[in-house]
């Protein structure tokens, strides 16, 4: 291509790009999205319930008195700041020989615990003195505490080691959260709501570049713009407009997801003061098992940037091709069969799960919609997803030329679209080929 056909691109791409962003419904619709990808976030992973919460206990108590009111040996509370630090530090447990016994060695900032263990398990019974500083709330958070610690005295009564304890709660919750169920229904969640997104985002904004190209060819001023703007950059620039504002729109989206994330991380974490509530563990475990990588992100994020100027290139040969608005129904037959065609395969082929078939990963068209969630979820390689990359970008390039070619052809064409020999005529005779 010449070095004039790149002439007013610049000017074409700033002015296309103001007209897009500027509308109420572009705002409307960015806004909104993003408020939701703030938000669904917030409430997963801030209001999620954990599997095992450790409260935290009042800070006037100093001292817990307690008694087995057993035959039984009974549990040895005097392990408890040991074992659980974070609640019991500095409080001191002594037994007594009954609760009687404990309320008289009471004082103002004591607890009394009746330790119970029966057939069914350990239960404990938090009373308070009678002349005490204590409130309910304090006896409520050394109940919560106790039921947290009860189980982690059995192990250790069982001849597990303190050091142990971590290591056996870790790998219990790892377990729970690599069980095929979560990781299956992730990746199905990914898979297809990933396709879904890419569908609706390329459906919408292709249209949008097949109108926009569309627009000045029925505009009177399309006379003035052939002064001023090589035909080829008029249509490159609308194309990369389009793209850049629906980038720039799914940018924002982004952007909000990510910060609805760490806000219902920090959320979760204030609610749940031993660990992350289940639904922060699960991402991490996810993270932790390869999906989600850093290298993975990147990758899929360009080859979405790739594919989507792939479509709105391939949306603007139709637009080129129509002389008024009534016949872009017909002229951008091409592009929305491509693509439905391209999304049902996807479906009917399995989506981006691990049966999808190998040739949709191939098929630029297809490789766009599958490719992305594959790196993603890890199921694809770095290298896989990389020559998908490079083949849609030359896909891209050849369309883009090919429809600016077109436009440059059909830039002063009032009649009605040429039929495929008409068009293979008209190239033949064009003094721009």
């Amino acid at each position: 291509m010449k070095k004039n056909s790149f002439r007013g691109m610049g000017r074409v791409l700033a002015f296309t790009l103001a007209r897009e962003t500027k509308g109420k419904g572009y705002r409307g619709l960015t806004i909104a999205v993003a408020l939701i990808c703030l938000l669904a976030p917030v409430l997963w992973l801030g209001l999620s319930s954990g599997g095992e919460k450790t409260p935290e206990t009042g800070s006037g108590v100093e001292q817990i008195i307690y008694v087995n009111e057993t035959e039984g040996e009974g549990l040895p509370l005097e392990r408890c700041p040991q074992l659980l630090p974070e609640v019991f530090a500095g409080i001191v447990c002594r037994q007594a020989e009954s609760v009687q016994a404990a309320e008289a060695m009471a004082d103002r900032k004591t607890l009394v615990v009746a330790l119970r263990e029966g057939t069914d398990g350990v239960s404990a019974r938090v009373l308070l003195p009678e002349d005490t500083e204590l409130t309910e709330a304090d006896a409520r958070s050394c109940a919560d505490g106790l039921e947290v610690c009860l189980p982690r005295l059995i192990l250790d009564r069982a001849g597990v080691a303190p050091e142990q304890l971590p290591r056996v709660e870790s790998r219990t919750e790892q377990k729970e959260a690599e069980s095929g169920g979560a990781r299956g229904i992730v990746t199905m969640a990914v898979s297809y709501v990933t396709l879904m997104a890419l569908y609706f985002m390329v459906l919408f904004y292709g249209q949008s570049t097949a109108n926009s190209v569309l627009l000045e060819k029925s505009s009177k001023l399309m006379e003035f713009f052939l002064v001023t703007v090589n035909p080829v950059a008029m249509v490159l620039g609308k194309i990369l407009a389009i793209a850049l504002a629906g980038l720039i729109q799914v940018a924002l989206w982004c952007a909000s997801l990510a910060a609805g994330i760490g806000v219902g991380c920090a959320i979760g974490r204030l609610r749940q003061a031993d660990g992350m509530p289940e639904a922060v563990q699960l991402v991490k475990s996810l993270i932790s098992s390869g999906m989600f990588s850093a290298g993975g992100a990147v990758l899929a994020v360009c080859i979405v940037v790739a594919g989507f100027l792939m479509y709105c290139a391939l949306s603007a040969i139709g637009g080129a091709l129509a002389g008024k608005a009534e016949d872009l129904g017909m002229t951008n037959q091409l592009f929305s069969l491509a693509l439905v065609v391209s999304f049902l395969a996807c479906l009917l082929g399995g989506g981006m799960e691990g049966s999808v078939a190998p040739w949709l990963c191939w098929v630029p068209f297809t490789a766009v919609l599958v490719v992305p969630g594959q790196v993603l979820l890890g199921s694809a390689s770095l290298w896989q997803g990389a020559a998908c990359l490079l083949e849609t970008l030359a896909f891209a390039v050849v369309l883009g030329y090919f429809a600016g070619y077109i436009y440059r052809m059909m830039a002063l064409y009032k009649g009605n679209p040429p039929s495929p020999g008409r068009l293979i005529q008209m190239a033949r005779l064009s003094k721009y080929g």
